[in-house]
């Protein structure tokens, strides 16, 4: 049986062979056992290296581990954008591995008031081994994410409100809903706002018109387009 658990962050500068390499953390777990024993438990690449916050401050903060679930919070801001997120991993410990349980991200931007929020869990994503430089430094969820009816309500929704916060990411997140539902009819119309909204004016008429032209196929509602659309298909 478990008794109590210590866990360290070291920093593992014995791999970093340049100044321009990057600078991996430790992962380091106690668990000190009823029996007086003890297991350690140690990985570097669960948490993100020196380097990976980019301009942030921000590096990894409330870092906790209870109950076999380890939860904490970093920054991603590319030092060559107006645009950064905020990340809150919660990691499942089973079996000398950890497993993502729920991911949430929330992306800002310096030009707008509000923040935009995505919450995931083992629902929308598969299970596999944590890495987290899998899921930020050289993918995203976007690369893991499994669209379906349970949640293309609230990744369209999500899409929809990160438009005038970070219109690439949301074009990436309705290119996806498109590849799967090809007729989802709203989707066309927000993508086309998120192209609009990030200068791309051809990208954006396409959409519009292919947005128009399943409003007709699918017999909607007509006096629902938006007034704007038929001024910017113009």
């Amino acid at each position: 049986m478990m008794g109590s658990v210590m866990i360290y962050i070291l920093d593992d500068t014995k791999n970093k062979q340049q100044q321009e390499d990057l600078t991996r953390r430790k992962l380091l777990i106690v668990f000190n056992n009823k029996n007086n024993s003890a297991s350690i438990y140690e990985n570097d690449v669960i948490i993100p290296c020196k380097e990976c916050s980019g301009k942030s401050d921000t590096n990894i903060d409330n870092l906790t581990f209870k109950n076999n679930l380890l939860s904490y919070t970093t920054c991603i801001a590319p030092f060559a954008s107006d645009k950064y997120s905020v990340i809150d991993f919660t990691l499942q410990f089973s079996k000398d591995n950890f497993y993502l349980a729920k991911y949430k991200e929330s992306y800002f931007s310096v030009e707008a008031d509000d923040s935009v929020s995505i919450v995931l869990d083992n629902t929308d994503l598969p299970r596999m081994k944590f890495n987290y430089y899998d899921w930020v430094a050289n993918k995203s969820w976007l690369d893991y994410i499994i669209i379906s009816s349970h949640n293309i309500t609230k990744l369209n929704d999500f899409a929809f409100n990160l438009g005038n916060v970070n219109p690439s990411v949301s074009i990436q997140i309705l290119e996806k809903i498109i590849k799967k539902y090809p007729d989802r009819v709203v989707t066309y119309l927000n993508i086309a706002d998120s192209y609009w909204a990030a200068g791309n004016k051809e990208a954006a008429k396409k959409n519009y018109k292919q947005y128009l032209s399943l409003m007709k196929s699918q017999k909607k509602d007509l006096n629902k387009v938006p007034k704007y659309v038929g001024e910017r298909i113009k």
